[in-house]
């Protein structure tokens, strides 16, 4: 429907800026990092706060690949809003699942009342299928 194409690509947009803003993120903690690095070698920061500093650091690096990942779902939610999201369409090397011909397949199965060499399983009898559900021993 539009309503979910237009929040599929409103959350594409959303999920862009906020990899730009872990982008700065990154660096900004990283240039922290450093400087609470030289600032322990010359004896006013502990090594406490070293580690600290480079948790942030780590902290902000995750933040972007979870950011990055977040654009990935938003695209892909966004192409199947559209009806893009086939395999063909997005050329993925795969065999393409041709109903038509899978239904020209195993329409015999029906017909015949099935194949015993057929790849499909069998339904399940009624009654077997109907006592799996009841919660305690079948009934006689």
């Amino acid at each position: 429907t539009q309503e979910s194409v237009v929040n599929s690509f409103n959350q594409l947009r959303a999920s862009r800026a906020v990899i730009a803003a872990n982008k700065v993120a990154v660096d900004a903690t990283a240039l922290a990092a450093e400087g609470v690095k030289q600032e322990n070698q010359v004896g006013t920061r502990t090594i406490i706060e070293v580690l600290n500093a480079e948790q942030e650091r780590l902290n902000s690096e995750v933040n972007l690949v979870t950011a990055r990942r977040d654009e990935q779902v938003a695209a892909y939610s966004l192409l199947a809003s559209l009806g893009a999201a086939e395999a063909e369409a997005l050329g993925v090397p795969v065999e393409h699942y041709d109903p038509t011909v899978n239904a020209g397949r195993v329409r015999h199965l029906l017909a015949e009342g099935g194949d015993k060499n057929a790849a499909a399983l069998p339904l399940p009898v009624a009654d077997r299928a109907t006592r799996s559900l009841v919660i305690g021993p079948p009934k006689p």
